[in-house]
């Protein structure tokens, strides 16, 4: 749980409150208290239920988030924002396709330069034009030293005689 944000984080997003905590501990990460005693006291009040998660009303929701604002705007809270992507406004392509170098990704498509995916690079059409396109099935690696190893590891197969002979039968025939 993240306790340096817990108003934006837990409370704002997921409508949940932890009230009744301890007023001698300070509110922080568990990990953080250092104290074994402070450790306890935390302990037995949630295990009481002196300390526990509530779920927030409506007009608490709205409440809480004017206390928030409240806060930023007098500057005693600090609103952090994420950082800009260093790539904003550059155009990133999906798995597969051109990345930012122009140079095409594993498994892009191959296709002439007029747009039309249904053609290769020689110029012949393909006969999935029909329905809609789907990527081509990945094929399994074979890789002999592993199934090697595999084999060493399973136990020899049982063998077992091609013929049996029943003396019992040929005794029968004769008579």
């Amino acid at each position: 749980m993240c306790y340096v944000k817990y108003d934006q984080d837990i409370v704002t997003k997921h409508k949940v409150e932890l009230v009744g905590w301890p007023a001698s501990i300070k509110f922080a990460n568990p990990s953080e208290i250092g104290n074994v005693d402070d450790i306890r006291k935390l302990r037995q009040a949630l295990k009481v239920g002196e300390c526990k998660w509530i779920v927030q009303s409506r007009g608490q929701q709205a409440a809480y988030a004017e206390k928030i604002a409240r806060r930023v705007a007098t500057g005693e809270q600090a609103a952090k924002k994420r950082k800009q992507r260093s790539d904003k406004g550059k155009p990133r392509g999906s798995k597969g396709g051109k990345n930012a170098a122009g140079q095409n990704g594993k498994g892009a498509r191959k296709h002439t330069g007029n747009g039309e995916p249904g053609e290769s690079e020689d110029g012949s059409e393909n006969d999935n034009s029909e329905g809609p396109r789907q990527p081509p099935k990945k094929k399994q690696k074979v890789n002999a030293a592993a199934k090697a190893r595999i084999r060493k590891k399973l136990p020899p197969a049982p063998k077992s005689k091609a013929f049996i002979v029943d003396t019992d039968d040929e005794d029968d025939d004769d008579e």
